[in-house]
């Protein structure tokens, strides 16, 4: 996790809750969504680095999330190649990438977490 001040700084989480689900498509050469180099997202179960508060692992078990890029869509998180983890894919979670759309940041799979073929470069 990263903290600046003793704060974490930015996160954008699909799924979070236990048993919620979520979606977010990024779809189109005109959408991007992004964080700074600090950033982190979440998609899926989290991963217990990132609990916030009391909650435990049962706060976020059965959490659903996935993450669709298409059409030139981008998705940036962090910085890519850092060894940092930016994205984390958690059980229930998955992060599908059109081969014509951009990810950037350092992925880490955690548990049945699923991302398609042409991210596996970026799985650290």
């Amino acid at each position: 996790m990263r903290h600046i001040g003793g704060e974490q700084v930015g996160q954008l989480i699909v799924g979070e809750f236990s048993n919620g689900s979520g979606t977010l498509v990024i779809d189109g050469s005109s959408s991007l969504v992004m964080g700074d180099q600090l950033a982190q997202m979440s998609i899926g179960e989290m991963p217990e680095g990132m609990y916030s508060g009391s909650n435990t692992a049962d706060s976020y078990a059965g959490a659903t999330g996935s993450v669709t890029i298409a059409n030139g869509g981008s998705l940036q998180m962090g910085i890519a190649g850092d060894g940092i983890p930016d994205i984390f894919v958690g059980n229930g979670g998955s992060l599908i990438a059109s081969a014509d759309s951009t990810v950037v940041g350092d992925i880490q799979i955690i548990g049945t977490g699923t991302v398609s073929d042409n991210l596996l470069s970026l799985v650290i």
